[in-house]
């Protein structure tokens, strides 16, 4: 679902805490949750992920860690930073590798599975 878009004045503490923290809490909850960062390029994808050098310009990504340690109910995670670009799917956490991906299936070349 589309839940929104922020304006180019939007501090990373306002994308963090509209954005992120509600998936944080869902994921401390055992919910799933995936942020998915949409733009062309250079809109600033990358910058509200990761940050600047400056502690208040962290990224979500850094935030989102630091929240998810400070509560107790925090156990482990699974973690994935993913860039799709040119329909390539690429490794931001392992060096820019390639990814292998599922291929899309049109659900109606499968017929009906009732």
């Amino acid at each position: 679902a589309f839940d929104g878009a922020f304006g180019r004045d939007a501090g990373q503490s306002e994308v963090f805490e509209c954005a992120v923290l509600p998936l944080v809490t869902a994921s401390l909850q055992g919910i799933n949750s995936t942020l998915f960062a949409y733009g062309q390029t250079g809109s600033g994808k990358t910058f509200s992920c990761t940050g600047g050098a400056s502690y208040d310009s962290r990224g979500v990504i850094p935030r989102a860690i630091s929240a998810a340690f400070e509560d107790p109910r925090f156990v482990s995670a699974k973690v994935s930073y993913v860039e799709v670009y040119n329909e390539e799917v690429l490794d931001l956490l392992n060096g820019r590798e390639k990814v292998d991906v599922l291929t899309c299936v049109d659900r109606s070349e499968l017929g009906s599975r009732r």
